[in-house]
């Protein structure tokens, strides 16, 4: 696959397939929507971007992370909505990393929690997380690093459950 010189996000009518827009951006990313938006988690930029589909705009950029380069800043990775909350995951190149909440009306980081370590039965590991999803009340939160999943209450920002060896999940 080829990166384009400007990475940019397509939008595309439901009923042709064909691309409406494009909408240059900064970096490559994950996109999700949600709330009224799409929404890019930047990988390299600790950056998540929101666009507005009806204008095909970028309406915002919001700070998760140091935006400037550096091999140990932490990097965005998984995104994923509860209800209107943006949820991101970030972790950086030395290990450990946190689960971010965006405010989707004020575009703003209102809460973070922080991973910890995953406790193996030789020891403990870094938690880096990457990919997440959820199921309404949780979030599911997948190690890149090593072979965990973790379960998060959104309520409590408390993991309530880990999961190990299920061999390396990037995404889920």
């Amino acid at each position: 696959t080829v990166m384009p010189a400007v990475p940019t996000v397509n939008s595309a009518p439901k009923t042709t397939g064909e691309i409406a827009a494009t909408i240059p951006i900064e970096t490559y990313g994950i996109v999700a929507g949600g709330a009224g938006a799409v929404w890019v988690a930047h990988l390299d930029t600790g950056l998540i971007t929101r666009i507005d589909p009806a204008s095909n705009t970028v309406v915002t950029q919001i700070k998760v992370d140091n935006p400037t380069f550096d091999f140990y800043r932490p990097i965005s990775g998984g995104i994923t909505f509860v209800g209107n909350q943006l949820w991101v995951t970030t972790f950086n190149s030395v290990g450990g990393g946190e689960v971010a909440r965006i405010d989707t009306v004020t575009n703003e980081v209102v809460e973070r929690i922080q991973m910890g370590d995953l406790q193996y039965p030789n020891g403990t590991l870094a938690f880096s997380p990457w990919g997440i999803a959820s199921d309404g009340d949780t979030l599911w939160v997948t190690d890149f690093t090593h072979t965990g999943i973790v379960r998060v209450d959104t309520k409590t920002g408390q993991v309530i459950a880990q999961i190990l060896n299920v061999g390396h999940v990037v995404s889920i």
